[in-house]
Parts: C-alpha cells; sequence; structure tokens
C-alpha cells in the first residue's frame, strides 16, 4: 500500500495500479464516497451509514483473498514487480 499511495502521490497511476489495484480502486470508492455522503449532507437530506456493515464484510473478504491470490506463483500479476 506504501508503494502505490506514493506513486499515487507523485502522479504515477499506472505504477500504483501495478503495486496494489485493490488499495486504488478501494480508494477511488471511497473518494466517491465521501463526496456522495458530503453531497447529501450539504442537501440536508438523511445520510444514512456511511458505509453499511454488509459492505465492509465484503470489503475484508475481497482483500484476505486478494492478499491470498497475490502471494500466488499463478496470480504473479498481482504482485508489485521487485525493486
Amino acid at each position: 500500500m506504501t508503494r502505490a499511495l506514493y506513486a499515487l502521490l507523485h502522479g504515477k497511476i499506472l505504477t500504483a495500479l501495478r503495486d496494489n489495484s485493490l488499495f486504488i480502486l478501494v480508494l477511488g470508492v471511497l473518494i466517491i464516497r465521501v463526496a456522495w455522503f458530503s453531497l447529501k449532507k450539504f442537501r440536508g437530506v438523511a445520510t444514512g451509514e456511511f458505509f453499511p456493515v454488509k459492505f465492509l464484510w465484503a470489503l475484508l473478504m475481497i482483500a484476505l483473498v486478494f492478499t491470498v491470490l497475490r502471494n500466488l506463483p499463478a496470480f504473479k500479476f498481482l504482485s508489485p514487480p521487485n525493486q
């Protein structure tokens, strides 16, 4: 995650995706959710939970599967390149 965030902060989006694609995608979803939540709050509309519990559990499962897969030889493309 650190390498991906560093690359993203330096404007290297493709490098960030190569380093940790799941982190970059989740970061994008988080930014969209914050914007949507803020817009609803600004308009005075009921917002509900920021992230429903089911979404968080699903995200945890996806993160666990991603972590396991990126360490298997068949899914080497998910791992960051050796530096």
